[in-house]
């Protein structure tokens, strides 16, 4: 994520715009509090997409695209979690898309 940032500091266009150094810095030597906001723009579909913009169109390391998987699969439950529509909810109305 750190190669993210790092390639958005020189361009206008932000690939994922709510990723900042602020974001991934844990060099403080201890964890702030509970912060829902920085994890959501952490855990982002632009960051994953970001990741692999980078991978696929700046020849960076092929091991980024592991952690747009995982950044991708996070959200993606995020998203069910948080969702309140129960056709899109984890619910036992349809057992069969369980399987």
């Amino acid at each position: 994520m750190k190669a993210l940032v790092d390639f958005q500091s020189a361009h206008d266009l932000l690939l994922a715009p709510k990723l900042s150094n602020s974001s991934i810095d844990v060099s403080s030597g201890h964890f702030e509090k509970m912060n829902v906001g920085s994890a959501m723009h952490l855990f982002s579909k632009s960051v994953s997409a970001g990741l692999k913009y980078l991978v696929e169109k700046e020849g960076y390391s092929q091991d980024l695209l592991t952690t747009a998987w995982f950044i991708e699969t996070v959200d993606h439950w995020l998203d069910l979690m948080s969702s309140r529509h129960p056709v899109l909810a984890l619910s036992k109305k349809n057992l069969t898309s369980y399987s």
